[in-house]
């Protein structure tokens, strides 16, 4: 979900860029793209059920960044979002702790 949404709201010809990295204990996954970027005073309302910023002008219920939340906390990893520098895209951050990375896969939801 985080990769779709940073595809489907950078602008045409911009750039998504998704990393894994280890820090320390803790497995991070990153997907920063160009986009707008989201009003920080959204950012957490963002993974409401069915909320919607009221510019977007795409297709979607609104469920998406919920469900990846409920994945998040269900993994015992940490989900957050930051504005990147200049207005210029958003940065999604997953951060897996070692205990979540070592206990194999994922159960369903």
């Amino acid at each position: 979900n985080l990769v779709d949404n940073a595809i489907r709201y950078s602008r045409p010809g911009g750039q998504v860029d998704v990393t894994v990295e280890r820090r320390g204990e803790k497995v991070v996954v990153t997907v920063a793209d160009s986009g707008p970027g989201i009003p920080e005073a959204d950012q957490a309302r963002v993974f409401d059920r069915f909320f919607r910023l009221p510019s977007t002008r795409s297709d979607g219920s609104g469920l998406g960044l919920s469900i990846a939340r409920v994945i998040a906390d269900r993994s015992s990893a940490v989900i957050s979002l930051a504005n990147r520098t200049a207005g210029q895209g958003l940065a999604a951050e997953v951060q897996f702790s070692g205990e979540a990375c070592a206990a194999g896969p994922l159960s369903p939801v």
